[in-house]
């Protein structure tokens, strides 16, 4: 979704316009979560027919990849990742947390979800290099002072 005037683009500095951010981990180093957004899911169903075709035409013995497979388990994993980003910015996020993949197979096709939480992020204020080291600094210099004008003789 590109931004427009009601719908300002939400990027974090640093990340391509647009992008949005994604971890398996509850957030980001960095960055603060200042609204959740909700659930977003992506799901990609293959037919279990053609995997097990490719299985069989490619599997000679053990230990052996089944490229063909990888990359059917791949691409579909790839298309329920791209579901469940553009859920999550029609949503207005900016980033997703606790991603998790999960695959099941069903009688006759095969499911690949991913979900997580979509959020929108900003970063942490930068730390103020003028602010004292020591945040009581200067107060028992101001105590004394207060001190000696409420305790004053006339």
């Amino acid at each position: 979704m590109a931004p427009s005037e009601d719908q300002p683009d939400r990027t974090p500095p640093g990340v391509p316009a647009g992008e949005i951010l994604t971890t398996g981990g509850s957030g980001f180093d960095g960055y603060r979560i200042a609204r959740y957004r909700g659930m977003v899911w992506g799901v990609s169903v293959q037919t279990r027919r053609l995997m097990e075709l490719v299985s069989k035409g490619l599997a000679r013995g053990e230990g052996v990849e089944l490229d063909a497979q990888t990359a059917l388990a791949d691409e579909s994993r790839r298309r329920a990742m791209g579901r469940m980003l553009a859920m999550a910015s029609d949503m207005g996020a900016n980033a997703i947390v606790e991603v998790d993949f999960e695959h099941r197979r069903h009688l006759g096709w095969v499911e690949e979800v991913v979900r997580g939480t979509a959020v929108t992020i900003e970063p942490l204020p930068e730390e103020d290099e003028e602010a004292p080291a020591n945040p009581f600094e200067g107060v028992l210099e101001e105590l004394q002072e207060i001190r000696k004008i409420l305790f004053r003789r006339s």
